[in-house]
């Protein structure tokens, strides 16, 4: 059974929350991203399950001509409003498509990237070969993932919470999705890439109490919004009562600091 992250439906719910509360900390990795691949200016690039285009504005900041794509049609409205109101429409062509079938000839880009996105694909291994296709020979492709979520104890703490509040819906530990170096260079290797290299950085996740965790982590990250819309408002409002104050008995009652290791793989194209 495919995961309900693996379709649009999930990431049409969270685009608004996501993009005021989760965005601007991925920012951070895709900066590292950029610094990683070392693109010159004028190279053409995808970004694969673009989301709000996080990625793909730095990207075209610094003088990159990108291609967004995502399935969710929520976030590339997104994407394509904020394109229109900042003036990059220049450089930055967005538009609703699958990273399991990219609607692209081969060797058409320099660099494909899937910031966070990749890891949720249904078939993994059928998303890296497209990106693979699509790159030009000796162009690079690079996807982030993050590290195991229950090793992040604040979050393994939120799933906790829910799993024993809400047992009908057997809601399993956080899933193990290229979350280890080991994985993300394998499966690049089995993706057809002939060099990988894997960089584990992290970042702290901000929020300013445990109160504005609960809340605004649950709105904006796809498993836990899913969770919230089946329960309703009501029930969700009563498990927060007693989850808050867990949370803060747990992690203190001022400002919560989350370190978020994640794994950036990057990977070349074999040069013909």
């Amino acid at each position: 059974m495919s995961s309900p992250l693996s379709g649009p439906a999930a990431w049409d719910l969270v685009c608004h929350a996501y993009t005021r509360v989760l965005a601007p900390h991925a920012e951070q990795y895709a900066t590292d991203a950029l610094q990683l691949a070392a693109l010159p200016p004028g190279c053409k690039i995808i970004d694969v399950a673009a989301g709000p285009g996080t990625f793909s504005f730095l990207a075209a900041k610094r003088g990159c001509r990108v291609t967004a794509v995502d399935f969710s049609p929520a976030m590339i409205e997104l994407l394509v409003q904020r394109a229109r109101r900042e003036g990059w429409e220049s450089l930055i062509e967005a538009r609703v498509a699958n990273g399991e079938d990219l609607p692209y000839a081969e060797s058409t880009f320099d660099a494909a990237f899937s910031m966070f996105g990749l890891m949720f694909f249904g078939d993994r291994a059928r998303g890296l070969r497209e990106l693979h296709r699509v790159l030009v020979p000796g162009g690079c492709a690079l996807s982030s993932s993050w590290g195991s979520l229950e090793e992040v104890p604040p979050i393994a703490a939120f799933f906790s919470i829910l799993r024993r509040a809400l047992p009908e819906l057997e809601i399993p530990p956080a899933p193990a999705l290229l979350s280890s170096p080991e994985l993300v260079e394998s499966e690049m290797i089995a993706g057809g890439f002939s060099r990988v290299e894997v960089h584990t950085l992290s970042h702290d996740l901000i929020f300013e109490s445990p109160d504005d965790f609960w809340e605004s982590f649950g709105c904006s990250a796809a498993p836990a919004a899913l969770i919230q819309k089946r329960v309703g408002v009501q029930r969700w409002q009563e498990i927060s009562r007693g989850a808050i104050e867990g949370l803060t008995e747990m992690f203190g009652g001022g400002q919560l600091a989350i370190p978020m290791p994640a794994h950036l793989g990057i990977a070349w194209k074999h040069a013909d």
